[in-house]
């Protein structure tokens, strides 16, 4: 099985995108495919749709938080019955909402189990301390910052890995047989 994240890996280099693609396609019917991404599901299909990316099977989207599978792009519940636990966003949203520094997303970057701001690094609490404060309200989240810029939390049991480690459990590839990019 090949997992690659969208943005960092596959659009990286545009110049060696179409040998890539064409490798993937080659290797399709005997290779798992999979996608790993913080991008919500429509918008990583409309990045693939844009590219011309094949197909993949396994489509790990809002940070880890979904998993769809193709082809028509069945959601796994049994992976959101997973996560839910113990989730409450209500709440993680007034704890978090008055600190400096954070700003929340527009509603379109929202989903039902990933709550995204904008974060100054300058201004706001450092990782350690907003995870701190999780914990002492006896929250159970996942907080990740990507490119300096965004700050995402999740559900404790989310994650880019954790799904695909999931995924790969149910479909019974051995963790050796995987190469995540």
């Amino acid at each position: 099985a090949i997992f690659t994240d969208l943005d960092e890996c596959l659009l990286s280099d545009p110049q060696q995108l179409p040998s890539l693609i064409k490798l993937i396609r080659a290797q399709h019917k005997v290779a798992t495919f999979g996608i790993a991404t913080g991008r919500r599901l429509d918008s990583a299909l409309s990045m693939i749709k844009r590219h011309h990316i094949c197909e993949p099977h396994v489509l790990i989207t809002s940070c880890g938080t979904a998993i769809h599978y193709a082809p028509d792009l069945t959601e796994d519940t049994s992976w959101t019955r997973h996560i839910e636990k113990q989730w409450t966003p209500r709440v993680i949203r007034r704890l978090l909402g008055p600190l400096p520094g954070l700003k929340i997303q527009p509603a379109t970057e929202q989903s039902q189990f990933k709550i995204s701001y904008y974060i100054d690094p300058a201004k706001a609490p450092s990782l350690q301390q907003i995870n701190q404060l999780l914990h002492q309200e006896e929250q159970s989240a996942n907080v990740i910052m990507s490119f300096g810029q965004y700050l995402d939390v999740l559900p404790l049991r989310a994650s880019k890995g954790l799904a695909l480690r999931y995924v790969a459990t149910r479909w019974d590839i051995p963790l050796d047989r995987i190469l995540v990019i």
